[in-house]
Parts: C-alpha cells; structure tokens; sequence
C-alpha cells in the first residue's frame, strides 16, 4: 500500500488530502495518510473499499493485505469460509480465461508438470508486476 500511495502522491495524481476525503476523511486530516503510509496507524477495515477506489487498486486484494497484516487470524478465517468466492479482479481474469478457453471441461493441473508449469506462469506474471511497481516507485523518487 505504501509504494501505490507514494506513487500516486509523488505522480500529481492526487494529493494526500484528496485521498483523505475520498476515503471519508476530514480534508483537515490528510495526515492520516502519511501515517498510513509510514506505518505509524493502521488503516481501518471500514476504509479498505474508499482507500482501493482511491488508488485505483483492487478492493479484495487491500483487504487481503490489511487483514493478513494487521489480523492474520481473521483473514484465515474469512478465506477459510469464503474461499474461493474473495477473489481480486486479477484472479478473475485467471478464471475467465480458463472458463474461456476450457468450455465445458473442469480442469485443473493433476501432473507434476503441470503444477509446475502453472507455478512458473503464476511468478513469471508477479514478477513484471512487482518490477513494474519498483519501477514506478523509483522513477517518483527520482
């Protein structure tokens, strides 16, 4: 969350004080989110939806960052009763591309290979996504 809001505020995007009020914050509060972002309060359950809209990040994704941060035990339990059925809008496109692609077949990786080729494709796409963001993030800095 850190690099994502840096990002935004060090691009022009948008001010730490759009982003307090788009989140319900008193404009007078923009502090909140240096704090949010230097790690010194946590940023609330109930502002996961507004922080997400804010930065343009994915709702499902922050809240699965927040709660596996700050309450690992309420995360597990969630994900252990909801599954499959939390899912970001990246994982989407993983199902509807196998829904698209498959037809009417169920399929899911039952060789070694193919585990081991999905694995390969899984970090292969998070990589560029996380040097896409390390690249963002320097570049601002700079």
């Amino acid at each position: 969350m850190k690099v994502q809001i840096d990002h935004i505020v060090k691009s022009g995007e948008k001010t730490q004080r759009q982003i307090a009020i788009e989140c319900g914050y008193d404009g007078a509060r923009s502090n909140i989110i240096s704090m949010f972002k230097q790690g010194l309060t946590r940023l609330p359950v109930n502002k996961v939806g507004p922080m997400a809209k804010s930065l343009g990040v994915d709702a499902v994704h922050l809240l699965r960052l927040v709660l596996g941060e700050y309450n690992p035990e309420t995360w597990e339990v969630l994900n252990a009763m909801m599954g499959n059925r939390l899912i970001s809008k990246g994982e989407q496109v993983f199902l509807d591309r196998i829904r698209a692609k498959a037809g009417d077949i169920d399929v899911y990786p039952e060789t070694k290979d193919e585990v081991k080729a999905l694995d390969a494709l899984v970090v292969a796409i998070a990589d560029r996504k996380h040097s896409e963001l390390h690249r963002a993030a320097t570049k601002v800095i700079k």
